[in-house]
C-alpha cells in the first residue's frame, strides 16, 4: 500500500514540474506604427510582440541565474 501511495505522489510530481520549471527571459512588444513620407506615401505596421522563455531544467537554472519572472497560475 506504501508503494502504491509512493508511486501516486510522484506521479503527479512529475504532471507539476513542467509548469514549475519554465520561465520568461524577454518579452518585447511594439505598438502600431503609422508612417507619411512627404505626404505620398503611407505605411502601417501593426502591433508586433515577441517572447523568449525556456522550459525544463535549465529554464530553472537559467532563469535564477538572470532573473526572469517564471509564470503566474
Amino acid at each position: 500500500m506504501r508503494i502504491a501511495a509512493l508511486l501516486v505522489m510522484v506521479a503527479a510530481f512529475l504532471a507539476a514540474v513542467p509548469a514549475a520549471l519554465s520561465c520568461t527571459l524577454v518579452s518585447v512588444s511594439a505598438g502600431p506604427v503609422d508612417a507619411n513620407v512627404a505626404g505620398t506615401v503611407t505605411a502601417h505596421v501593426d502591433p508586433i510582440a515577441a517572447n523568449v522563455g525556456l522550459d525544463g531544467l535549465l529554464g530553472s537554472v537559467v532563469c535564477s541565474v538572470l532573473g526572469g519572472t517564471a509564470p503566474t497560475g
